[in-house]
């Protein structure tokens, strides 16, 4: 007997078809960057006022163990909404109500995350530049190989106690980082070092010895050896390592141009947010970064860590031009000012800061090789290759 997706489900709900109005506060409203391979991405969601999320939410309340789809950039990524959270739909989206009777939300999550279901529908995908999926081919998607009921919760709890610890080391990470945004603002805002107060300058507003600089003079700018989006796409490479577009990771290449620690930052398109935010990424090893993101390093006793502390807390949306096509300028980054402390301040905080940022490197390269055996663990389990009683 054939089975498709909607058999499984009490039913699958179509998001509003216009872009919700945002708000400071409230709920978040989940778009397809939003939605992870599992689990939702919080981090800097977009949100919407009450009102607005009653009336996103009128064809369906999307609730705990419920699935979101991603029907468009990137198509096919799944997650399960998690407990004690009130979301609504962005564009782009699907929500799906599994009935529990008949298949474990977080399995079937997982399983319609399996190469062999992603390959299913992805080959019902169309559009010419960006692939997208119809609601209709989510709801008649046909599905192989659905075991029993407890052997579909045995599943979901080992690929989840993967995702437990990745989450576990998501939240060691969001603490480490407060850790250092606290120490730079209590050293460079507040003038406070060790919780004493920092004598002042009166002709200059600032510490004693201490000094205002240019951005371009505090760094390294490596935009010229960026590569172009497009010739990537159009080699249609993908090997080992990173390749950062203005979005984050979007591919992997054989080859490497980077090599060490740097700062991404988003140059235009979709990483300036309506709230005129900048994508600033901090990243290690090798990797190829497009012509979308500015490239640079700290210079001489300005560490790349402490320029990372400076820009997470810098208003960066006064540098960002145009209103169709937000952008920060090489020309605009360069202008903006930095407090520089002391060379033994400056040599005081780099020795505190490195290994704060040293372990959250670290706990990031763990999650990395986590993913990788869940990924590998995922279709063994769904294929039988593996099996679980």
């Amino acid at each position: 007997m054939k089975l498709t997706l909607k058999d499984l489900c009490t039913g699958i709900f179509d998001c509003e078809h216009k872009t919700a109005p945002l708000s400071t506060d409230g709920f978040p409203s989940i778009r397809t960057p939003n939605i992870g391979k599992g689990r939702l991405i919080l981090d800097g969601v977009n949100l919407v006022s009450e009102e607005t999320y009653l009336q996103w939410t009128k064809r369906a309340i999307p609730e705990y163990q419920d699935l979101i789809f991603a029907r468009e950039a990137p198509a096919g990524n799944v997650a399960i909404i998690p407990k004690n959270i009130k979301v609504c739909l962005g564009q782009r989206t699907v929500l799906i109500k599994i009935d529990i009777e008949k298949a474990v939300p977080e399995f079937i999550c997982y399983y319609l995350l399996s190469p062999l279901m992603q390959q299913e529908l992805l080959s019902k995908s169309a559009g010419s530049t960006v692939a997208h999926i119809n609601v209709r081919d989510i709801k008649d998607l046909n599905l192989f190989k659905i075991p029993t009921l407890p052997i579909q919760r045995r599943i979901a709890s080992i690929l989840s106690a993967y995702d437990a610890l990745i989450e576990n080391n998501l939240k060691r990470i969001k603490l480490l980082e407060e850790l250092a945004q606290r120490t730079y603002g209590e050293w460079f805002v507040k003038f406070r070092i060790n919780g004493e107060q920092l004598p002042m300058d009166d002709k200059t507003g600032l510490p004693v010895g201490w000094e205002r600089l240019r951005l371009e003079n505090c760094i390294n700018n490596f935009d010229n050896k960026r590569k172009p989006l497009a010739k990537i796409v159009r080699e249609e490479r993908r090997g080992i390592f990173p390749y950062y577009g203005a979005a984050g990771i979007i591919d992997y290449i054989d080859d490497y141009i980077f090599d060490g620690r740097y700062l991404l930052i988003g140059e235009d398109g979709t990483v300036i947010t309506p709230r005129g935010v900048a994508m600033l990424q901090f990243v290690e090893g090798n990797f190829w970064v497009s012509n979308h993101a500015h490239v640079i390093t700290g210079k001489g006793k300005i560490s790349t860590e402490f320029i990372y502390c400076f820009l997470n807390q810098y208003p960066i949306s006064q540098h960002i031009t145009g209103a169709a096509q937000p952008k920060i300028s090489q020309i605009n980054l360069n202008r903006i000012e930095i407090i520089i402390g002391s060379d033994s301040n400056m040599e005081e905080f780099n020795l505190i800061i490195r290994p704060i940022i040293n372990q959250i490197f670290n706990i990031r390269f763990q999650n990395q090789k986590l993913k990788e055996s869940r990924d590998i663990l995922l279709p063994k389990l769904m294929g039988g290759t593996i099996k679980v009683s």
